[in-house]
């Protein structure tokens, strides 16, 4: 039988949320071998299977095994309504809980500024100075 060893109680550095950001620190962090690292996070495991499915932010978010559930004050301009404000309860926070969304632009769209449909059927910007 394997003995397990104990746990570290010392380290350079905590980071406090496991969501994409806290994710990327953590691995830089501990990229060099001298850094003793404790990555923090109070929501759950991503191994709910909507979590890796891009429709499936419909089964996440609003559900309280991957959202956090908040809701905004009541807001005097939206006639003292509250809305719902998505945060992800899981590793990788609220990246884990948005669906990929695609957008594509009609094909003879001008009105974008700058846009214009390129040989290959893709988007380039052309000509821009700046962003647009």
């Amino acid at each position: 039988m394997q003995q397990s060893q104990p746990f570290q109680t010392s380290f350079d550095f905590v980071v406090v949320g496991a969501g994409t950001a806290g994710c990327l620190l953590a691995n830089r962090l501990s990229a060099d071998p001298r850094n003793k690292v404790l990555l923090l996070e109070a929501g759950g495991r991503d191994d709910y299977l909507w979590v890796h499915i891009p429709v499936g932010y419909l089964y996440c978010i609003g559900n309280p095994r991957t959202d956090w559930l908040f809701q905004t004050t009541p807001q005097e301009r939206l006639a003292g309504r509250s809305l719902k404000y998505p945060r992800g309860r899981v590793w990788g926070g609220c990246s884990s809980i948005n669906g990929t969304r695609i957008t594509t632009l009609a094909m003879m769209d001008r009105s974008i500024p700058c846009m214009d449909r390129a040989v290959s059927g893709g988007l380039s910007v052309k000509g821009c100075a700046g962003i647009c």
